[in-house]
């Protein structure tokens, strides 16, 4: 029998249109929200109902339906969230008369965010990579970036060459939602990505603007960065986890930790909400003692 999610869904162009061109997301969470729906769209088919015909009681079912199947709270809230969209998107185009997923509250997700490295692992973790290879000069630039500017790693690995000024020390990048802005980076990692650019314009003379490359020369994957981030983890004597996710968190809990404000940190992660950047931050008691004895008027 032939995987249904590989068949044609001429149902689904206009929605991932709507998604690209309306709502202006990212292509990660595009994706994401293609694969749940398509997952949906292949449920109500075994159940015999149309998309336009399902009720609140169906898209309930179909993520009970889900759950018992094992899926975890944070992949239920996206799928609600992509239901939420494909029921929006036919709403506005007049298919249906109401919207089946109005009233569905959203999961409750446990807050598991990774632990933020410390000041001592952070700079056992830079110094990894140390050869005048390619991949590692390659990683230590994608790392120093990482940490100096909190980008997401999809942000990193669709860099341009033409969104780096390395003379001003600053970088362009577009954001969730199609938002622009400017992240500032230091010394440290600019060092890093010139001496990157000088080794992958002699090793790749006609490359496109793609930044980083594999030794191959194609861009650099997702799945690339992460497995060369466990790899130097490793080799650095790190025992947990490291993620592009956490050095975005190591790089604002550290901004935080030196005095930067919460606001101006929000602006550099690319949150549109700040309490989002609240959750990101990790900040040690004796750090907010000394910002209160600093700053508070009564001592």
């Amino acid at each position: 029998m032939q995987d249904s999610t590989t068949l044609p869904r001429p149902e689904l162009v206009a929605f991932i249109a709507y998604l690209i061109n309306d709502r202006r997301l990212a292509a990660h969470s595009v994706a994401a929200y293609r694969y749940a729906v398509l997952a949906y769209l292949d449920y109500l088919h075994t159940i015999h109902i149309e998309p336009t015909k399902a009720t609140r009681d169906t898209v309930l079912a179909y993520l009970d339906h889900r759950k018992r199947q094992g899926l975890q709270s944070v992949s239920i809230f996206q799928a609600t969230i992509a239901l939420r969209h494909l029921y929006r998107f036919q709403l506005q185009r007049g298919e249906i008369a109401a919207d089946p997923t109005a009233g569905i509250r959203l999961p409750k997700l446990v807050n598991k965010l990774p632990q933020p490295l410390t000041l001592g692992e952070m700079d056992r973790l830079l110094a990894a990579p140390c050869s005048p290879r390619y991949r590692d000069v390659r990683n230590k630039a994608i790392m120093e970036l990482l940490y100096a500017t909190g980008l997401r790693i999809s942000e990193v690995i669709g860099l341009q060459i033409s969104q780096v000024d390395l003379e001003a020390g600053y970088l362009r990048v577009m954001g969730k939602g199609g938002r622009e802005r400017i992240v500032p980076f230091g010394a440290r990692a600019r060092e890093a990505l010139e001496r990157y650019r000088t080794l992958r314009t002699a090793k790749f003379p006609a490359a496109k603007e793609t930044l980083f490359l594999t030794i191959h020369g194609d861009p650099i994957t997702r799945g690339g960065v992460w497995s060369q981030l466990k790899y130097y983890a490793k080799r650095a004597g790190i025992p947990r986890p490291v993620s592009p996710h956490v050095l975005r968190h190591s790089f604002a809990t550290h901004l935080l930790s030196g005095g930067a404000d919460l606001r101006s940190i929000q602006e550099m992660l690319g949150h549109k909400r700040i309490t989002t950047t609240q959750i990101y931050t990790h900040v040690e008691p004796e750090h907010l003692r000394r910002v209160w004895n600093k700053a508070h008027p009564r001592q």
